[in-house]
């Protein structure tokens, strides 16, 4: 198994004692990580383009702006960043909702140091193996077809595409609004 050497990685958590795990972890295998304790500051971080990262971990739950946001404005800007999701209230409408909006992998809270270094091996294509989100099960399970390099779900009706088109611009329009609120 290859190290997380040259790998960039923007994980979000809002909890202190998690982002410092995961940041731990990652860095013991070699990558490079930059940890944002809310949506907002990760926003400005992946915007400001003074870094590029290759992977984006966030958690799902978090106040002010949720993960689900976070998936859309960064697929909105950056479609084919892969982002990881975290949490500790998986469900499979929620599995499903991330996934479709361009979430590659899902992980559940708590979870093992080598759950977490296994799956960012497989997102960044460092380790091969069965991973649950090849294309062709995608098709097979009904989840989208999700294309990271433009962003957009293949195979859709027009009125999935439209569907998919305006719940980011809701999303951009919710992160807009909070941002603005918090200065």
């Amino acid at each position: 198994m290859k190290n997380l050497n040259d790998k960039s990685i923007l994980v979000i958590d809002d909890d202190p004692g998690m982002l410092r795990a995961l940041d731990k972890v990652l860095r013991s295998k070699g990558a490079t990580v930059t940890c944002a304790n809310w949506a907002g500051d990760a926003v400005e971080i992946l915007t400001s383009r003074k870094k590029q990262f290759d992977l984006v971990i966030t958690d799902l739950r978090m106040p002010f702006v949720n993960g689900m946001t976070v998936i859309y404005a960064i697929h909105e800007i950056f479609p084919a960043l892969p982002v990881i999701v975290l949490t500790a209230f998986a469900n499979p409408e929620v599995r499903a909702a991330c996934r479709e909006q361009g979430a590659v992998a899902f992980l559940e809270k708590p979870l093992e140091s080598q759950e977490l270094i296994t799956a960012v091996r497989r997102v960044l294509r460092l380790e091969t193996s069965d991973f649950d989100d090849k294309p062709e099960q995608r098709k097979e399970s009904g989840r989208s077809n999700y294309n990271r390099t433009t962003g957009a779900s293949t195979g859709s009706s027009p009125e999935r595409k439209n569907k998919e088109a305006n719940k980011r611009v809701a999303a951009n329009r919710r992160l807009e609004n909070t941002q603005e609120k918090l200065l």
